[in-house]
Parts: C-alpha cells; structure tokens; sequence
C-alpha cells in the first residue's frame, strides 16, 4: 500500500466490464494523475511554441484539475485544491520547492490566481524539474499496486467478441457478486435476420471477411460500459448486462436492433442491408443458471424471426 499523506474523500466509481462498484483511489494514483495533468499542460505549451516568459499558457487552477478527477462540492473543492497546493507548491519566499511552481500573481487580482500552479524545468541545466521524476517514481508504484486483471478469453475465429467459455464464466462471477435481490443480469441473445440467403449471394468466406467481423465490431461498440458481448455460434450472439433492470435492458435491446438496421455494411463494394432479431430474459427472474436464462433468451429471438425480423421480444415468466 502507498503511504497516505493525508486522508481525503477520493473515492470513485469506476465502470469494470459494465458492473458498477466503488473503489478508493489511493493518494498515490491522485497525485500521479494531478502531476500528468500538469505535465501535459506544459508540454503543450511548449509544443504551441508559447515563449518560456509565458508562464499563464503553461499554468492550470487545481481547482480544475481536481474537478475532473473526484467528485465534491465546490467549498470542499476549493479546500481540496489548497490541500493539494500546499503538498505539490509549499508557498514560499523564493521560487517552488516542491513539484509545482505557484502563480507569482496568486495574490493579485482579489487572489484570483490562488489556485493556479505549473509545471516547470530547472532554468540552469535544463534538467526535469520534480515533476517529472516524480511522475516516474508514482508510476512504478502504482503499478505494483495495481492488481493484474486477467486475461478474458476471445472466440478463436475472429478474436473480437467474447467465448463461450468466458460467456459462462462473467456470468458466474456476476452471479456470485449479487449482493442483494434488487442486482439483476440482462440476457440479450441477438440473430441477423435472413443470414442464410447471404451467405448464398456473397459466398460464405465474403461474408466472414466483411459482414461478420463489422458486425462482430459494432456490437462490441454499443455494449462497451454496459456489459460484454459473446459470440455463441455462426450468427448468434449473446450480451450480458449486469445490473440493469429490464426496462434499462429492453431500452439498450431496440437501441441494438435499430443501429443494426441504420449502419451501412458493404459486401463487396455495395451496400448490404442487416437487421436482428432479439429475444431478452433476465436473471433470476428466468432461470438461476445461464443456460436456463439463455433458453429463454432463445426463445423470444425465435419469436421475433416468427413475427417479422428485425424486432425485439422478451421472455415470458
């Protein structure tokens, strides 16, 4: 663990595979994010060719900075950044010591500059300044800190979905998370419509090199932050949604079926119309195992296809 210089509210929510959780940041991953920050502000100067006098181009208000990586009211914002300032640009008579160089016009303007700092080199030797260095330093032990995620398995063929392995697994791990009975998973198991008659116009291999991966890709956009997508087989795929409520799932299941029927696939130089057909179930309330919650799941897919195509069912209890 990093040693905590002081305890602050710097916890987070953080978006893991579109499960929800709350995370306490550590001070060390706050300070490496504030000081890139600063670094980036300088750089860009520096690259937008502002002379080096132009010290306000290269400044940033902590303020800002910290606005952007914790969530508090401004009075507590405005304590936070002294906090910060105090740690990173100790106020003193003579230039910065610490990592941070404070505005030299902090106290003029009705103190309007008080929360603005840089980022700055050694005027003698060119050398990095602490900033720099300090960056360095956080980013090794950040690191050690940082749990290895593990690695998820792809479906072999294309490698751009999830397995069917993996498929079983999220929803295991998911499942085992549900900390009480409001927690639900939203099963989505998607069809193109009429697949068969493309493949016999394009041939099976074009299909695999154009319309599969393009597919494979576009659903794997829309469920980013949300869940996981899987490949289940040919043309079939299946999306996990944990902890969404069913009208939160039906809601993201027509917003899949209609990006299907708008997006533009190409089939050897033309365009090639697609649409889905979906069936959505929900656990637990049809079925306490994945198979019995992806039958369910099938069977109104089967009976969107019944019912026109390009339509969104959902399983009854």
């Amino acid at each position: 663990m990093a040693c905590r210089w002081h305890k602050i509210p710097n916890s987070v929510t953080r978006l893991n595979e579109g499960l929800t959780t709350e995370v306490t940041v550590t001070d060390d991953e706050l300070e490496l994010s504030i000081l890139e920050k600063y670094v980036a502000r300088h750089e860009a100067a520096y690259t937008a060719g502002h002379p080096a006098g132009d010290k306000c181009a290269r400044e940033l208000d902590m303020r800002e900075v910290l606005r952007d990586l914790i969530s508090e009211d401004e009075t507590k914002l405005d304590y936070l950044a002294g906090l910060w300032l105090d740690r990173l640009a100790p106020p003193t008579s003579r230039a910065s010591k610490g990592l941070l160089r404070r505005c030299s016009n902090s106290d003029l303007n009705n103190r309007a500059h008080k929360y603005h700092a840089r980022a700055f080199r050694d005027p003698v030797n060119s050398a990095p300044a602490p900033a720099w260095d300090r960056i360095g330093e956080l980013q090794k032990t950040v690191s050690a800190q940082r749990p290895v995620a593990p690695v998820r398995e792809l479906e072999q063929k294309f490698k751009i979905l999830y397995s069917k392995p993996q498929e079983q697994k999220d929803f295991d791990t998911w499942r085992d998370e549900a900390g009480d009975q409001t927690f639900q998973i939203g099963v989505l198991f998607v069809d193109i419509d009429n697949f068969k008659r493309l493949n016999e116009r394009h041939t099976e291999t074009l299909i695999d090199d154009t319309i599969l991966p393009e597919a494979q890709k576009l659903l794997k956009r829309l469920t980013a932050h949300r869940g996981a997508p899987y490949r289940h087989g040919g043309e079939e795929f299946v999306v996990q949604l944990p902890n969404h409520n069913f009208e939160e799932v039906m809601v993201f299941a027509q917003k899949v079926r209609a990006t299907f029927e708008k997006y533009q696939f190409h089939v050897d130089g033309t365009e090639e119309p697609l649409t889905v057909s979906i069936g959505v179930a929900m656990w637990p309330d049809h079925g306490e195992s994945l198979n019995e919650v992806l039958s369910a799941a099938n069977r109104a897919e089967h009976v969107a296809k019944d019912e026109g195509r390009n339509t969104v069912r959902s399983a009854i209890k």
